[in-house]
């Protein structure tokens, strides 16, 4: 692929380039050339954890075949004060995307699946609602988010224990919101079905073809596959969340245990991943192992849908979706990058496959920009970039945020100031979707309390049969959103239009309008009495 050329950049870059190749022919390792640059890096980096406030975090670069940098900072557990180390174990979160992507390729590469094949083909029972997508999607179109399907995140957030099975029969009945091509909208689910398609065509559960075809060849020994086993390790990390300044411990998400964990559920040490990072570096091969064909791996490496909205700048080009990683242009250099989070944990892996550098940063605090922004600092350094200060102290955008939620929460609580149209709990209820399932809405007091699965939030009266949320289901995912209950012209609710899903909410009809549910009904009333009139 033809590259940006940015004269000054370039220019640089070739001088840092010069010197750095006469200071390894002068017989100056390669690790000595950058340590100077990376070890005053460290004090601004342990400056910035408090700026963030980030309790652990570690950091690891690649450069010319050679790991110059792998550090801990801060803790991994703030009750027991346990340091971090480059041993300590992380969830790498959506990160996990690339070794799904990598497996696949290697099936590929063996006849077993094919790229451009319509997945119709390996899963004749698969359907969408959408035939578009039914009868033509391809592996590139899962993988690289384009498929037009709405992300449609809680049917797995709220169901820890989804199978594959619940999954495939939901995709019948889930909303798109593009059409197939269109553009992309990255979806989870999407790579839950690309692990469903690699364990069809190959026989062998998702986790061991990880095992099997990267982690024992790497070596990768302190890398897991699902919390239950990090937790086993002897160094791991605890999640933590902020909020209102203050860190609190976060359970481990078990939402990574089953169907999802293609998307999102290994969990690593920066030391083990710096095999990772070498093994990507060098065309996908491992001390003279080749492990996947150059030409497959440029496949994954290579933009394949433009990511829309996001917007270009002074040091970067506008970005595009692989397979499994994000692509763009840094300052001239071909950047290939993923992030990743998940509850309690922040990820960011680079890599620059032309200049043969790689960095993997890992955190325990949820939903931090901290190694996004070490990454692309580190970036600066080892590519000879101009300084772009990307660490400096967050906190006009820290004290932003705490007077929007401020503002929030009281605009909710004086919503809550229009006369009810009907009894509250005339809201409550059983509603119904073939795809979601059941929501439960309960009504206590002057609040409404959505149930599904294991989410619940609360909502207050906003206007005629509009309730808006109180914000109180962790990490704000309903935060300024509204549910509507829709009547008839008897005033009888017939459906709610819940926020599960953006831009459109999601239709759930009220049970006593749905026949599925009403045929249910019967079939327990019969088993209970026999009795039971049929209606």
């Amino acid at each position: 692929m033809k590259k940006v050329n940015l004269s000054v950049t370039s220019s640089i870059f070739g001088l840092v380039f010069l010197v750095t190749s006469q200071a390894i022919a002068q017989g100056h390792p390669i690790e000595s050339v950058y340590n100077d640059k990376l070890t005053a890096l460290d004090t601004k980096i342990e400056k910035s954890m408090q700026d963030f406030n980030v309790p652990g975090l570690a950091l690891a670069v690649v450069a010319n075949g050679k790991v110059v940098k792998a550090k801990g900072y801060g803790v991994s557990d703030l009750k027991k004060g346990t340091p971090v180390t480059p041993d300590t174990q992380f969830s790498i979160g959506s990160s996990t995307k690339a070794f799904t992507s990598f497996v696949l390729g290697t099936l590929v590469d063996e006849g077993k699946l094919d790229w451009q094949t319509p997945i119709k083909q390996y899963l004749p029972e698969l359907t969408f609602q959408n035939p578009q997508i039914r009868d033509t999607a391809t592996l590139i179109d899962i993988l690289s988010h384009r498929t037009g399907l709405a992300r449609h995140e809680l049917i797995w957030l709220a169901n820890e224990s989804l199978t594959i099975d619940e999954l495939l029969a939901a995709f019948a009945h889930l909303e798109s919101q593009q059409s197939l091509r269109q553009g992309f909208i990255y979806n989870n689910l999407m790579y839950a079905l690309a692990g469903h398609l690699a364990e069809k065509a190959s026989g062998e559960s998702w986790d061991t073809l990880i095992e099997k075809r990267i982690l024992s060849k790497l070596s990768m020994n302190n890398t897991t596959t699902s919390y239950q086993q990090m937790q086993k390790s002897a160094a791991h990390a605890k999640p933590y969340i902020e909020k209102d300044g203050e860190l609190s411990r976060l359970p481990y998400s078990g939402n990574m245990n089953g169907v999802m964990r293609p998307a999102g559920a290994i969990n690593s040490s920066v030391n083990d991943m710096t095999q990772w990072l070498s093994l990507l570096l060098n065309q996908g091969t491992y001390h003279g192992e080749p492990m996947i064909a150059p030409t497959t791996l440029a496949q994954i490496q290579s933009p394949h849908t433009p990511v829309r909205g996001y917007i270009a700048g002074a040091h970067r080009s506008p970005m595009s979706y692989g397979l499994g990683w994000f692509i763009s242009h840094y300052q001239g250099h071909y950047q290939v990058q993923h992030g990743g989070n998940i509850d309690g944990f922040s990820a960011a892996v680079f890599t620059y496959p032309d200049d043969g550098v790689g960095i993997v940063v890992l955190s325990n605090k949820n939903a931090t920009m901290l190694p996004h922004l070490i990454a692309l600092e580190v970036s600066d350094i080892i590519l000879g970039n101009a300084p772009s200060n990307y660490l400096e102290p967050p906190e006009p955008q820290q004290q932003a945020q705490n007077i929007h939620n401020s503002e929030m929460q009281t605009k909710a609580d004086e919503q809550n100031n229009e006369t009810l149209l009907m009894p509250l709990t005339d809201y409550a209820g059983s509603y119904f979707h073939d795809g979601y399932g059941e929501v439960s809405i309960a009504a206590q007091d002057d609040v409404l309390t959505v149930s599904y699965g294991s989410v619940q939030e609360q909502f207050i009266h906003q206007h005629d049969h509009t309730f808006v949320s109180k914000n109180t289901y962790r990490f704000g995912f309903f935060e300024g959103e509204t549910l509507t209950f829709e009547v008839d012209d008897g005033q009888r609710i017939k459906s709610v239009l819940l926020p599960f899903d953006y831009p459109k909410p999601i239709r759930f009809i009220a049970a006593q309008n749905n026949t599925f549910f009403d045929y249910f009904c019967i079939l327990l009333c019969i088993e209970k009495d026999e009795s039971a009139p049929l209606r």
